[in-house]
């Protein structure tokens, strides 16, 4: 859903084709008895409906300016990048055999853009359809990638990340070992047999079940168990300036940012045809050209995901306090030390940590979230984490270009490439001071209480 209760939507297109003949060249016929090329025609098109440029926009109205508050943002851009009542070259062509009239024909000019339709069957590549700027319609809604899948991996990358290790799971999943050791012995058991000459054949190829467990292994054993070692050795050389780090950020606002996806897709072709087909040349010259024209089209896609958020916290063994001596004694308490090395080790108790030791929980979150939902209710009850605001960011662009290479008698080849776009930004606002799961209406007076300790209000 792109509108909201509070939303504002505008639109506008730019650079309306006229509907009028545009010159390209002209024809000429060759005279037998002149024995020279005589004018026989002008050649001019007639643009098609279109828009060079539209654009929507759906955002919201706040007090300002000074403007203090942002909100959800979502902007369409739809653009041709070329004149869409253009002449793309020039030059001479010449008919290479007589025509079915039996005559010769020149032809010197231009060539007129390509139709629309060659961009693509696909509705939302005929800018001029109105649908397409109209966000209460699917077709419209359809041009916006789901965020669906990246809205808890926005607040779990972007929040303040006091565990720095996983002690607890780590420790927890140690009764593994024994299995992950049994079950590399057997892959280099089999990688061994396979280089003897006397039983390559039978241990060459490994059976499904084999080829699974080693992928599990190497996948859900190995990679998180030497990940946890390095975030050991990482959060050991550096636990002093961690501690400090949480300490000072302990009750304060905290401004994130988070770089969480660039995905550039692999050029896909969508189409390609060679034959006698040009752009808006003299019709009786398509058929008359020296050589072939190839036309393809290229699809380009980019996305872009990110978030940014301002967060707080409260954690009472990182409470510093006014630096009194009563405080810094406290501070200073064999029971605050353990517990801060506990918090950035990870060894604490939580309901995260606790999930995840639950053998086969990584399953469960390879095919869901329920991971990321667990650990909202610890940041919220057992971190106090709260964001005075978090937005999820989305960029698409996506390009489409018609090339066409055309062979012409005495000119060479002529190159030409058209291209049109559809971008797309979007900037989702999670719903509470807890994330993209909980709306205001849906907090407790405990969350209430903490989102109001931190200085946290509700802002429409």
């Amino acid at each position: 859903m792109l509108v909201g209760t509070h939303s504002r939507v505008r639109s506008r297109v730019r650079g309306l084709t006229v509907q009028k003949p545009i010159p390209l060249g002209t024809t000429e016929v060759w005279s037998s008895s002149q024995n020279q090329w005589v004018f026989r025609s002008n050649t001019s098109y007639t643009p098609e409906q279109d828009f060079q440029l539209a654009e929507l926009v759906i955002d919201e109205t706040h007090p300002g300016p000074p403007y203090k508050s942002g909100g959800p943002f979502a902007k369409l851009t739809l653009r041709a990048d070329y004149p869409l009542m253009g002449v793309f070259g020039s030059g001479e062509c010449t008919s290479w055999a007589p025509y079915i009239d039996g005559l010769l024909y020149r032809y010197k000019g231009g060539h007129a853009p390509p139709p629309k339709n060659l961009f693509g069957v696909e509705a939302q590549w005929d800018f001029s359809n109105p649908h397409l700027l109209d966000p209460s319609l699917v077709i419209c809604q359809n041009l916006f990638p789901d965020p669906t899948d990246w809205v808890t991996k926005a607040w779990q990358k972007t929040k303040p990340q006091l565990e720095q290790a996983s002690g607890f799971v780590a420790l927890a999943e140690g009764r593994d070992i024994p299995h992950m050791l049994h079950e590399t012995a057997k892959e280099f058991h089999y990688a061994w047999k396979a280089l003897v000459p006397q039983t390559r054949k039978a241990f060459w190829n490994q059976s499904p079940k084999e080829a699974s467990d080693t992928f599990l292994n190497q996948q859900f054993g190995w990679r998180p168990f030497l990940s946890d070692l390095s975030a050991f050795s990482r959060t050991f050389e550096h636990a002093h300036e961690i501690i400090a780090q949480i300490s000072r950020d302990n009750g304060k606002k905290v401004r994130r940012r988070r770089s969480l996806s660039k995905v550039i897709d692999e050029p896909v072709q969508v189409s390609w045809t060679n034959g006698f087909q040009t752009i808006g040349l003299e019709p009786r010259l398509q058929q008359n050209i020296e050589g072939w024209t190839n036309r393809s089209l290229v699809e380009y896609k980019q996305t872009k995901v990110s978030a940014v958020g301002v967060f707080s916290y409260y954690r009472p063994e990182f409470d510093r306090g006014n630096f009194s001596v009563e405080a810094d004694k406290k501070y200073r308490s064999l029971w605050n030390t353990a517990m801060r090395q506990m918090t950035i080790y990870g060894a604490r108790v939580s309901p995260t940590n606790i999930y995840k030791a639950i053998p086969w929980s990584w399953a469960v979150d390879w095919m869901s979230n329920f991971g990321d939902y667990i650990s909202y209710f610890t940041d919220i009850f057992q971190d106090s984490i709260a964001a005075d605001y978090c937005y999820l960011m989305l960029h698409q662009h996506t390009r489409r270009t018609l090339s066409y290479e055309s062979q012409y008698n005495g000119l060479g080849s002529l190159f030409a490439n058209f291209s049109r776009s559809i971008e797309t930004k979007q900037r989702i606002s999670a719903s509470s001071p807890y994330g993209f799961a909980l709306t205001w209406d849906q907090l407790t007076p405990r969350q209430l209480t903490i989102a109001g300790a931190l200085g946290i209000s509700r802002v429409l």
